[in-house]
């Protein structure tokens, strides 16, 4: 009787443990970047904030370094996590999967920068990645910001 007395009590600690630590999880997953979480209109709305309409490349470009610590810019379409793009504007990607309808390109030259990511509520496997760009006309000003939220399929 003691015997299963005891192996009860360790199964019994076990589950607690494992519920647990699955709570923990989904709390860490639903308090972490809460900033990332919002929707595309308010972190679009919150970036034009920063950068608005008619800012110049040059300018947005700092203002981007300093509030998304972004150390080193590559050139040329989306090349790394922050890029610069001279020559190609803002050509966004579409996926059906995520996009409901084919985005418009953006303006002669652009900036993009990959935000982060953070995990869907309950879904502790799969990532939802956020993207922002800036797209700039010939003038070298903002003309609009475009924010993307991709989730991969798992």
């Amino acid at each position: 009787m003691k015997k299963v007395l005891c192996v009860f009590g360790i199964v019994l600690t076990v589950f607690a443990a494992i519920i647990i630590t699955i709570a923990v999880m989904v709390h860490v997953s639903l308090t972490r970047h809460p900033f990332l979480r919002q929707t595309e209109e308010e972190i679009r709305a919150y970036m034009l904030e920063l950068t608005p309409v008619g800012m110049s490349m040059d300018e947005a470009r700092i203002v981007l370094e300093q509030r998304f610590q972004v150390e080193e810019w590559a050139y040329g379409l989306s090349a790394g996590r922050a890029f610069v793009d001279y020559e190609n504007g803002l050509v966004l990607a579409f996926i059906p999967s995520i996009h409901a309808y084919p985005p418009p390109d953006i303006g002669v030259n652009a900036i993009g920068i990959s935000l982060g990511s953070y995990r869907p509520d309950f879904r502790l496997l799969s990532h939802t990645h956020v993207y922002a760009g800036w797209g700039f006309d010939e003038n070298g000003r903002l003309i609009d910001v475009y924010i993307s939220k991709g989730r991969p399929a798992l």
